[in-house]
């Protein structure tokens, strides 16, 4: 676990799943595995917050291409017995962005901050990615289902100088704090309209709280 006492640089938080991993992927590839239904989609293409099927949705194409509540909660039930699900998450990064956290490492402290819960040793499974991937400070995880914080709560403790969420509901939660934090938002059609100044990459947002622009 993480804690401020840890952090003797200005502390930059980076959400997980939707930024640095594609989740949408992972979930949507196990949900066809596991029922044979529904479309495998990319995070970059997913339109909802939500897997399952929302009976307000006019277009039959879309509601095609989407899960019943119950295949979703089926995948979820498969993820919480797992021991490699958030391992095997395959990466949204490329080499620009690495890079530039590479850069920013160098005079900030970075934490990851999770909210998984579910599946075999989330944590383990999370840090295990981060050093597969040769991110910086890879141990530096809050992880919800070891600390039973949610992601406001975390950030309220550790008082980051910048977070990049995508979550609508962790934008909208992370909006306001007590303390100054640059709430930034990686942009998807599922968070459009969400508070936080959007950015497109991980390379974006490091050199953004750095004040440079982006490599060209």
């Amino acid at each position: 676990m993480v804690t401020t006492a840890q952090m003797k640089r200005p502390l930059v938080a980076f959400d997980i799943d939707g930024v640095l991993t594609d989740f949408a992927l992972a979930f949507t590839s196990l949900a066809y595995d596991l029922t044979g239904r529904g479309v495998v989609r990319g995070q970059k293409v997913q339109q909802t917050w939500t897997f399952s099927e929302d009976p307000a949705t006019p277009s039959f194409t879309e509601r095609a291409a989407r899960h019943s509540r119950e295949d979703e909660a089926e995948t979820w039930e498969e993820i919480g017995r797992s021991e490699t699900f958030w391992y095997d998450q395959p990466s949204l990064l490329v080499e620009a962005d690495v890079l530039a956290m590479e850069r920013l490492a160098e005079d900030h402290d970075i934490v990851y901050i999770t909210d998984r819960k579910v599946g075999r040793e989330p944590l383990l499974q999370t840090i295990r990615w981060l050093l597969e991937e040769k991110l910086p400070q890879p141990s530096n995880v809050m992880c919800r289902g070891l600390t039973g914080m949610s992601k406001k709560e975390t950030v309220m403790q550790l008082e980051p100088v910048a977070l990049l969420e995508d979550s609508p509901k962790n934008l909208k939660e992370c909006e306001v704090f007590p303390t100054r934090m640059d709430l930034y938002r990686m942009v998807y059609p599922y968070n459009e309209g969400c508070p936080g100044t959007p950015v497109r990459s991980v390379e974006a947002y490091c050199f953004a709280v750095l004040g440079q622009e982006v490599w060209k």
